[in-house]
């Protein structure tokens, strides 16, 4: 069980103290627990509301909404009901040293939607997607309706095998100061919440003469 101690930031984030940072994850790959000392945050996606109208907007990066009208998408928000369309979502301005990240997505089937996918973390230079599965496989169910919706949570860092077997996107998550998401294109999207934990960056010391002045009034 991961041990958090929560600190409110504002309406859209949350400052967690992380203790540990250890979580069951969709496809309970053998990953070993990992210490993550440090500090999190919780961002939210769309509003828990068991997929009540109105829609709530998402808010994919410039780059993966063109890639998607590119390809000749229509696009829905969370809570859409419109089948054949995809559902793009991006988290922005994530610290580049995180290791622990968590995501918890409710989906739910619009129809015969047994061969829908979720993809995470576009990369715009090849239009490719850094890991992707189909949604039946990694839930585990009959992927159509009136299938009841279901909440899943993913480790980002130890994610079950896609078909190329890649099992992590926290490289390109740190690389990039983002994550992108994808639900194609027969499945509504209620709410996603990420929670990361990052270490903090190690304070430089200044050189300077008040910077020097300063450490010296302070131990003294």
């Amino acid at each position: 069980m991961t041990m958090l101690r929560m600190l409110r930031l504002g309406a859209s984030s949350l400052a967690l103290i992380c203790l540990l940072g250890q979580v069951n994850s969709v496809g309970a790959q053998p990953c070993s627990a990992r210490q993550c000392p440090g500090i999190g945050l919780a961002y939210p996606g769309g509003v828990n509301d068991n997929f009540a109208p109105p829609e709530d907007p998402a808010s994919p990066r410039p780059a993966f909404l063109t890639f998607a009208i590119n390809a000749g998408a229509g696009i829905t928000d969370f809570d859409g009901n419109d089948i054949d369309e995809w559902f793009l979502h991006s988290f922005t301005g994530l610290p580049n040293t995180i290791c622990s990240a968590t995501l918890t997505i409710r989906l739910k089937p619009l129809g015969s939607s047994n061969n829908d996918g979720i993809a995470f973390q576009f990369d715009e230079n090849t239009n490719t997607f850094g890991w992707s599965e189909v949604i039946q496989t990694v839930a585990g169910v009959n992927w159509a309706a009136p299938q009841p919706a279901v909440d899943l949570t993913f480790d980002l860092g130890c994610l079950p095998p896609d078909g190329f077997g890649r099992t992590s996107v926290l490289a390109q998550v740190n690389a990039t100061g983002h994550l992108d998401i994808r639900v194609q294109d027969d499945t509504s999207v209620d709410f996603i919440s990420l929670e990361i934990c990052y270490d903090c960056p190690t304070p430089t010391k200044s050189t300077t003469w008040g910077g020097i002045k300063a450490r010296h009034i302070t131990s003294e």
